[in-house]
């Protein structure tokens, strides 16, 4: 698990590791603990460039998660990650998103598919890095 969280805390080399993710910049002092009130900008494909701000925050135990929120072009999204352990030996890691508003609203139904493409592409990239 702490291999696992340490790679969800590791903005800084996201967009090396990350498909989709073209530049990651923590907002503040970057030495400065991550968690509620942290924030970050992130540049996509497809979304440009959101400041994302964490709005819950668990960083130890054996169930460690963060969501954050962002918003661009009059839509909301909230990302969510979570790392479990299985054993002594096994983590879970859990990447979601949910979004709201008039223009999401109006595109979801085209973009959920390219959305879920690009979740389990992140989820994948994680999964190597965490085994490399």
């Amino acid at each position: 698990i702490e291999r696992a969280w340490q790679l969800q805390l590791a903005h800084h080399e996201w967009a090396k590791r990350i498909p989709h993710f073209d530049k990651v910049q923590r907002v503040g002092d970057p030495g400065a603990a991550f968690g509620v009130g942290s924030k970050a900008l992130i540049t996509q494909s497809g979304l440009g460039t959101v400041e994302w701000t964490v709005v819950e925050f668990e960083g130890s135990g054996d169930d460690r998660h963060y969501a954050w929120t962002g918003k661009v072009r009059g839509m909301r999204f909230e990302g969510r990650h979570r790392v479990a352990t299985v054993d002594a030996d096994h983590s879970t890691m859990t990447l979601g998103v949910t979004g709201s508003g008039l223009l999401l609203t109006l595109l979801g139904p085209m973009i959920r598919g390219t959305m879920r493409k690009a979740l389990d592409a992140e989820a994948d990239a994680f999964q190597r890095w965490a085994s490399g």
